[in-house]
């Protein structure tokens, strides 16, 4: 999530009465620590300490068990100690008011700010509001002295659907300043399950998604419903070098590494942790002339993990077809250099480019061509930056052209497993020590689950992630992970006596060190 710009939070969930809500529940959330001469409050002491220490940013606190006047100022105090304690966020959500009010029965601005006392950071506010529920909202924000911002409007995205595109216009009108913030609710339920079993649940989901984001068009430039992304100006995580993309979903139904599967079966793999940044254009594609291309993600293969970008559809002679992909902020000197792999025609008239847009001259875009020498399967395309390339990179994309002297058009199904722009050459990273297995809990006389752990090479050692296989010269993939231990849910025997199990680091660029850290388990 952080490696996409995302924030985490943690959520404190006080239920409905009619859900099994007690409000001693709340009571006991908000009861002070022993006296020690100083205010202590154990329970938001250990929110704070588990947020630090799992590194995620937040709790949302979910209030919807009815208490007393006396209770709920209690709470509020609590939160606002919580606050003043740590740089961990807060957000206020409850079930009974449509909007941020300072008077009546609604009142709930203290939930917010309290005084000179931050209460929240943000407050989520229920589904039930309307046009002037966000103006009286944005009165009592500055009255209090809070940035409109800091509301968020909730959309129910499960049983409101229909009514989303208007009430995201309310929040989010064109051509005019935002009015507040908007809070997307169970997002994941744009893709349900399909009814027809013609249609795989994987493409669906896809197009639905990229429906909701980008509209039906997928480009957010279109009139009509363009989908959430057309309310917000893009933004960018990729601020550093290397960047490097395999357009890897964090799930598939095989493992790949350089081109090759080294899992495959089973009921597929799925590890968010290995997502790479996914393109922030899914999909701004400008054909010329009679050319056409389509963009989608690609789980019938990958360089590195368990897809790839996939570009299908025809180029005609002395027509190209720009494909948008990432808007960036990387400073790139010159001479950085930008690597591709892809599945490309062996076709003389084909042609691929990089294409770069820079600081100081956006409307211009630098088209760079890329070469290789590969001649089949995977290819590899390098290209340095030209002169004028250096400075500060807002956006990458690739073109795709035909040459003019091509008789026809041409079909093609193009797969892209990489796209990096970088200033020195990739090297394999150092190797992991000291595979260690942990503890061993037998399932079965032929199966076991294992904990691992293993120690880092020399801190400052470029690896991204570590892979943990089966064997030592043919490996076979069994998890991978950003950390240094793992737990392996099920190995089983396939008929040895003994198993060897290797982790390798693995760098940014997907190269796995020459060697790796090995154990032995024994079966008895």
């Amino acid at each position: 999530a952080h490696r996409n710009g995302v924030k985490v939070y943690g959520s404190v969930f006080f239920p409905p009465l009619r859900d099994g809500g007690e409000p001693v529940w709340v009571e006991d959330f908000v009861q002070p620590g022993a006296s020690t001469g100083e205010e202590r409050y154990p329970v938001v002491d250990k929110l704070i300490e588990a947020a630090q220490y799992f590194g995620f940013d937040g709790w949302f606190i979910n209030y919807e068990t009815p208490t007393d006047e006396k209770t709920e100022a209690a709470l509020r105090n609590v939160l606002a100690y919580a606050r003043a304690r740590s740089d961990i966020e807060f957000t206020w959500y409850e079930a009974f008011r449509y909007e941020l009010a300072d008077s009546g029965d609604g009142r709930n601005e203290f939930c917010l700010q309290d005084g000179a006392r931050r209460v929240c950071d943000s407050i989520f506010i229920d589904y039930g509001w309307d046009d002037s529920s966000i103006t009286r909202s944005i009165t009592v924000a500055e009255k209090i002295k809070r940035d409109r911002y800091d509301v968020f409007y909730g959309l129910e995205l499960v049983r409101k659907v229909p009514e989303n595109p208007g009430r995201a216009r309310l929040v989010c009108p064109a051509n005019s300043q935002h009015r507040g913030s908007l809070a997307l609710f169970a997002a994941h339920t744009v893709s349900n399950q399909p009814k027809e079993p013609k249609d795989a649940w994987l493409g669906h989901f896809y197009r639905a998604e990229a429906d909701y984001w980008t509209g039906p068009c997928h480009d957010p430039s279109d009139t009509g419903w363009p989908g959430i992304a057309a309310h917000v100006v893009e933004r960018t995580t990729i601020t550093s070098l290397p960047f490097v993309t395999h357009f890897n979903a964090g799930h598939g139904t095989s493992y790949h590494h350089a081109g090759q599967v080294t899992r495959r079966g089973g009921n597929g793999w799925a590890n968010l942790s290995l997502q790479d940044v996914l393109p922030t254009y899914r999909w701004i594609i400008r054909p010329r002339g009679n050319s056409r291309m389509a963009a989608s993600l690609c789980f019938e293969e990958a360089w590195e993990g368990g897809s790839c970008l996939r570009l299908t559809g025809a180029l005609a002679p002395e027509f190209d077809v720009s494909v948008h992909l990432y808007q960036t902020r990387l400073t790139a000197p010159a001479g950085a250099r930008l690597t591709v792999r892809a599945k490309t025609p062996s076709d003389p008239k084909f042609s691929l480019r990089a294409l770069v847009v820079l600081d100081g001259d956006p409307p211009n875009t630098v088209e760079v061509p890329l070469t290789t020498t590969d001649t089949g399967g995977w290819k590899t395309y390098t290209a340095a930056l030209p002169q004028q390339g250096a400075g500060t990179v807002l956006q990458l994309g690739l073109k795709l052209a035909l040459d003019r002297t091509a008789r026809t058009d041409l079909a093609y199904d193009v797969r892209v497993g990489q796209l990096a722009l970088h200033t020195e050459a990739f090297t394999a990273p150092a190797a992991p020590t000291a595979l260690t297995v942990d503890h061993a809990t037998a399932l079965s006389p032929t199966s076991k689950a294992l904990r691992l752990s293993w120690t880092p090479p020399t801190p400052g050692e470029a690896v991204h992630h570590y892979e943990v296989h089966r064997g030592t010269t043919v490996l076979s993939h069994l998890a991978a992970t950003p950390n240094t231990v793992a737990y392996l849910a099920r190995l089983d025997r396939e008929g040895d006596t003994t198993t060897t199990l290797t982790v390798t680091s693995v760098g940014p660029d997907g190269t796995h060190s020459a060697t790796g850290a090995t154990t032995t388990v024994e079966w008895g």
